[in-house]
């Protein structure tokens, strides 16, 4: 798809109400914008169609433009992969081009097919679903990718790094387990086909190694924010169907479900164990403070890029052989879950 020439940066800039120099930092060094600021050139770049075309060359002509392209709803889980980028980045590889992509379907196509315009030398691609025909464009057109994700029905020839989501949600289900927790409702957007398969078996699994009887009608689905668990959580608890705990796919749904809690007058942690999967400073102020899992994505953000320049740089992309590399989550166990004292305890 063509890109449209009549959106150019000022126009981005006026709706944002910023300067231009401030919309080219939030594409190229997002880490030095503020989050408002941040959200307001983003909200911009997507109502006007803007697609930031900078294609940077070395001395041979050669693109050093490289793309890191994902969904905008995870804009904050990815936010500390700048710097893992940037411990790693070279002159001649100066940024990386950070893209969120629109969740509505048509919208992201025009937005990934615009993408291609430019003379990319590499992605990295985090979508939460596996876009087949984009990344059969990006071979067809020889650009490099890896994914940021495990995508388990896609090709195994392309180069992956990711957090292994299933063993997150098994550990913290085994875990409440462990604290003789028997019923845990699992709650999760039901939006990433690839997420919830994961993060529903790493819970069955621990289920199923501790010999413990369930059912999936445990696992709610509900909107991925505090409005989301807050609601859903109230639901439960008029119903009389407490469970012993709650595991969320992510802190914002779980702070939700401690709002609910207390408008409900029940106990966290000696009448409910609450937990989310995320690590974050505003985790460890929430009352109680949140167990949650810590997902090493600065580290992550290292390692996609040193395999995506290692992939540039090899004396041919199509042969270049497959890799996978795995980051484990950890727990962080909190005040939220189980009677103890508060600590950072990492396992």
């Amino acid at each position: 798809m063509k890109r449209n020439e009549h959106v150019n940066i000022r126009k981005v800039a006026k709706l944002a109400g910023v300067s231009t120099a401030t919309v080219s930092r939030t594409i190229n060094q997002p880490q030095m914008v503020s989050p408002e600021t941040r959200a307001s050139v983003i909200d911009a770049i997507h109502k006007t169609g803007y697609v930031a075309k900078r294609t940077l060359q070395n001395k041979k002509s050669q693109s050093s433009l490289l793309l890191f392209i994902f969904d905008e709803a995870d804009y904050r889980f990815y936010e500390s992969m700048f710097y893992g980028f940037e411990a790693l980045l070279n002159d001649q590889y100066g940024a990386v081009l950070y893209c969120p992509i629109s969740p509505i379907d048509k919208r992201a196509t025009s937005q990934l097919y615009s993408l291609l315009n430019n003379n990319i030398a590499g992605i990295i691609f985090a979508l939460r679903d596996f876009h087949d025909d984009f990344v059969s464009q990006c071979r067809k057109h020889h650009i490099p990718i890896v994914f940021a994700r495990k995508y388990s029905y896609s090709e195994s020839a392309y180069p992956r790094c990711y957090t292994d989501f299933e063993v997150g949600s098994y550990r913290m289900t085994k875990y409440l387990l462990a604290l003789n927790h028997r019923k845990i409702n699992l709650m999760v957007e039901k939006a990433s086909l690839q997420f919830v398969e994961s993060f529903c078996a790493g819970w069955r699994r621990a289920y199923f190694e501790n010999g413990t009887d369930f059912s999936d009608d445990w696992i709610i689905h509900t909107i991925n924010d505090m409005e989301g668990g807050y609601h859903r959580a109230l639901e439960i608890f008029r119903a009389d169907e407490k469970p012993d705990a709650f595991f969320c796919a992510s802190n914002e749904m779980a702070f939700g479900i401690l709002r609910a809690a207390r408008h409900s007058g029940i106990a966290v942690p000696e009448d409910l164990s609450i937990a989310g999967f995320t690590d974050s400073p505003i985790a460890k102020l929430a009352e109680p403070p949140l167990t949650t899992l810590e997902q090493p994505i600065q580290q992550l953000g290292a390692v996609l890029i040193r395999t995506l320049l290692d992939l540039i740089h090899s004396k041919s992309y199509a042969q270049f052989p497959h890799q996978e590399i795995v980051l484990q989550p950890h727990l962080c166990i909190r005040g939220s879950s189980g009677e103890h004292k508060e600590s950072n305890e990492r396992i």
